[in-house]
């Protein structure tokens, strides 16, 4: 049951940094004539994302699991007790975030090493 919550919170974080990163990549479509700037403004959006996500990660034990997509998207047969729930839809939150949190900072810092490069090569 907790793989099938994981794998839940996963397609929701998942869809959620997607269209992060659709703005990102629209925000840093705006210096494409400069490559360096374009790398920094994409790096720096990875690393607000970042934060956000392990911002989320953090606070995730305060937040209210009826109210999150994940139960929302689990059919009503197969919601566990609001017990158990609660417990396994707010660590199943937490491990993705920041999961999802490490792999933005990621490509955060490549991009932002590729603009700190490209700068000392211009």
């Amino acid at each position: 049951m907790y793989d099938h919550i994981e794998r839940l919170t996963t397609l929701s974080v998942a869809r959620g940094v997607g269209f992060a990163a659709l703005a990102i990549t629209c925000f840093s479509i705006g210096f494409i004539g400069e490559p360096v700037n374009f790398l920094r403004a994409a790096g720096m959006g990875a690393l607000l994302v970042a934060a956000g996500l392990f911002l989320k990660a953090l606070n995730s034990s305060t937040d209210r699991f009826r109210s999150t997509e994940v139960w929302v998207m689990l059919d009503k047969a197969q919601r566990p007790a609001p017990e158990i729930a609660a417990r396994m839809v707010t660590d199943a939150r937490r491990v993705v975030l920041l999961r999802w949190s490490y792999r933005a900072a990621q490509v955060a810092a490549a991009f932002i090493a590729a603009s700190v490069i490209g700068s000392l090569l211009a």
